[in-house]
């Protein structure tokens, strides 16, 4: 990730940004400042090339929707359980085997989408709104 993008994620003007699409960038990493951006309720990482997304993600409380298809993914963090309001997360595409426990605090996703191959424990699914989850390709 760029220095300069780093230095604007930042910046006080941001701190009111709502949605956020950096897909198929190229980006290999996501900056902890990410965690700065509080307002934002859309964030969109797919089709990027990360291997990894940092914890700080799990600060963005207002979050309703979080893309993270088709990356390089093997793991995601525990904090993302933090997100409470989210109601979409999209992890297809990646190399993911298994998802947190702490994904079952999202008791307001509706839609945990993707295919990958994942292991899903029952605490992932009691969030009660779930409707979309395929899980083998």
């Amino acid at each position: 990730m760029s220095t300069r993008l780093r230095r604007y994620i930042g910046a006080p003007h941001l701190t009111s940004l709502e949605t956020l699409g950096l897909g198929s960038n190229q980006l290999t990493s996501v900056p902890a400042e990410f965690g700065l951006l509080t307002a934002l309720e859309r964030l969109s990482l797919d089709n990027n090339q990360l291997t990894s997304v940092p914890t700080a993600l799990g600060e963005l409380t207002a979050l309703t929707s979080l893309n993270l298809e088709n990356n390089q993914l093997t793991r995601v963090p525990a904090e993302l359980g933090n997100l409470v309001e989210l109601m979409w997360l999209e992890l297809g595409g990646n190399q993911l085997t298994t998802v947190p426990s702490a994904l079952g605090r999202l008791t307001a996703l509706y839609g945990l989408v993707g295919r990958c191959r994942l292991a899903v424990s029952k605490p992932v699914l009691k969030a009660p709104m779930v409707s979309a989850l395929e899980t083998k390709i």
